[in-house]
């Protein structure tokens, strides 16, 4: 179903990573956009469109997800990637903290989009993007991250939003605790923070999703089409959270990328290609 709404702290150690795709950065030229002290600091990932294209092209950047901001593998969209580039725009995967009991919180993921996005545009000339037509998504509390860095108003101005299982609701009883207290989740929680005036964006949600469950999307999609902001939403049934990947379903991974494809187009950030739009059905029942 689709529905239209038109402090720094430092990690005590390095996040370990089980990463089932590492071989897919080798493609990628890795940039430091933060420095966290001690010789550690956050990359990003980027893949350099493969059309030639002389004239600054369009980015899309990517947070991973993070597993209740916990851990995750920095190669999910590396699939996505390496597709988009050959789109012609420059995609881009970034790092950000994750850990609790690494001393740090989803704030510090929100913190770090902020950064990782903010060092995209003010190095968008060297990195052939056209600063107007950077997008920014991600995947559960790596969509988390860079939406609720979107929603205040002297927050990042991404061209589009593309969110996969995002977690919308940080004042929900399962998650509120990782914030510290309601109002510091409130302070970050998309569903409390809708405003006019957001970038347009598509949002695609497992109906069986245990993370964060569909109602609460469901609503932030309906409030953000009553700001008049445009807002696209896919829901799958009978799937949980990581029916996007690559590596979990092949169809549902080029369903969803040929659906973003199409929401980039008609949004004038991607130009047209010959493949048209989504070649497998969206609707997983």
């Amino acid at each position: 179903r689709r529905t239209h709404c038109s402090d720094m702290r430092k990690p005590s150690t390095k996040l370990p990573i089980h990463d089932r795709q590492r071989e897919l950065l080798a493609g990628a030229t890795e940039h430091r956009y933060k420095d966290l002290g001690g010789g550690e600091g956050l990359q990003l990932h980027v893949y350099a469109p493969q059309t030639g294209a002389e004239q600054p092209c369009p980015a899309i950047v990517f947070f991973y997800g993070g597993g209740f901001w916990e851990r995750g593998e920095l190669s999910q969209f590396a699939p996505q990637c390496l597709q988009l580039a050959e789109r012609g725009m420059v995609a881009i995967l970034a790092d950000y903290r994750l850990g609790k009991n690494r001393g740090v919180s989803p704030l510090d993921g929100v913190e770090d989009a902020l950064d990782a996005v903010g060092w995209i545009a003010a190095n968008a000339e060297r990195l052939g993007i056209d600063a107007g037509k950077i997008v920014v998504g991600g995947a559960s509390s790596g969509a988390h991250v860079p939406l609720a860095a979107t929603m205040p108003e002297d927050g990042i101005e991404p061209a589009a939003l593309v969110l996969f299982s995002p977690i919308v609701n940080a004042v929900r009883e399962s998650v509120i605790d990782l914030f510290g207290d309601k109002k510091t989740a409130k302070s970050v929680s998309p569903l409390h923070l809708i405003r006019k005036g957001l970038p347009p964006m598509i949002i695609f949600h497992g109906a069986e999703d245990r993370v964060q469950p569909v109602g609460d999307v469901e609503t932030f999609a309906r409030k953000v089409l009553r700001k008049k902001n445009h807002c696209e939403m896919n829901l799958f049934m009978g799937e949980r959270s990581s029916y996007f990947n690559f590596n979990v379903n092949a169809e549902m991974y080029e369903s969803t990328l040929n659906a973003v494809d199409d929401f980039l187009v008609r949004q004038g950030i991607l130009a047209s290609g010959a493949g048209g739009g989504a070649t497998t059905r969206l609707d997983s029942r």
